[in-house]
């Protein structure tokens, strides 16, 4: 349990952080550890072959701590999609991990579901695909229409279609590289004029601290097992036909963790 969430503040999302910002972090959290984890507090000898004495497991947790802060070759990290740490191979950044999961690697997994979560939180993205429909939508219809029933259609062939594809698909390497704006990113493949609007709202990041987070960072000693009841009934009276529904355990913990959670839980099952 300690473990758990000592992990949680000091590695989760951290990815880019140094091994003195994972330090800092945790011991701005959690103070009592800072006597326990400190690695100047550790004796300036090689490590290897060096002998230590601790009187508890949470001594044992301390120490392990310290003398993982003192190094710098490697580092703890945690998958995106199946939310489990590992220890990534490089220094290069790492968003997921080696295993296999539910059958596929978490790599194949995860980078796909981060496209469906990319595409959520941006309207320009979005609008993006609505214009990709319609063209597609326009294609069909032209090409398998028979050349005399082709007068009221807008002109879409196989090559036209493709055209467009490509200039979107270069436009859309071009927005998600900051190289273009939501505004020109959408002029520039609306080649139809189907948007009334090319204004878009700025991304939303995810919210800086989930109900979740908080509680970790009050309390070391957090147990979601004892934290939450097995059951409740809640009953919604701001809605018009109010009705009793009965949340689990894990319905609770998933509403606290909205926003933080793993890509497999918001979008595997």
């Amino acid at each position: 349990m300690y473990l758990r969430n000592v992990l949680g503040i000091a590695c989760d999302g951290m990815e880019r952080a140094t091994q003195q910002e994972r330090f800092q972090k945790l011991i701005g959290t959690y103070p009592e550890l800072q006597s326990l984890c400190d690695p100047a507090l550790l004796p300036h000898t090689p490590s290897k072959g060096q002998v230590y004495a601790v009187n508890s497991l949470f001594a044992l947790l301390g120490l392990e701590l310290a003398l993982y802060f003192r190094q710098d070759k490697q580092r703890i990290a945690r998958c995106d999609y199946c939310w489990l740490y590992f220890i990534p191979k490089t220094r290069k950044e790492t968003h997921y991990c080696d295993r296999e999961t539910d059958g596929f690697p978490c790599k194949q997994r995860g980078s796909r579901f981060k496209r469906n979560l990319d595409a959520e939180q941006d309207e320009a993205l979005l609008a993006c695909k609505q214009l990709r429909d319609r063209m597609y939508a326009r294609m069909l219809r032209y090409t398998i229409a028979l050349p005399e029933n082709r007068q009221d259609l807008i002109p879409v062939d196989y090559m036209e279609y493709d055209a467009w594809s490509e200039n979107a698909r270069l436009a859309r390497i071009d927005y998600l590289d900051g190289k273009l704006t939501g505004e020109e990113f959408l002029r520039k493949i609306d080649t139809m004029h189907d948007l009334e609007d090319y204004t878009v709202d700025e991304v939303q990041a995810p919210p800086a601290n989930t109900p979740w987070q908080r509680m970790l960072a009050e309390d070391m000693g957090f147990d979601p097992e004892m934290h939450y009841p097995e059951a409740v009934m809640q009953l919604d009276l701001g809605t018009d036909d109010p009705q009793w529904q009965t949340c689990s355990a894990d319905d609770l913990r998933r509403r606290d963790q909205e926003g933080h959670q793993s890509l497999r839980e918001k979008y595997g099952k």
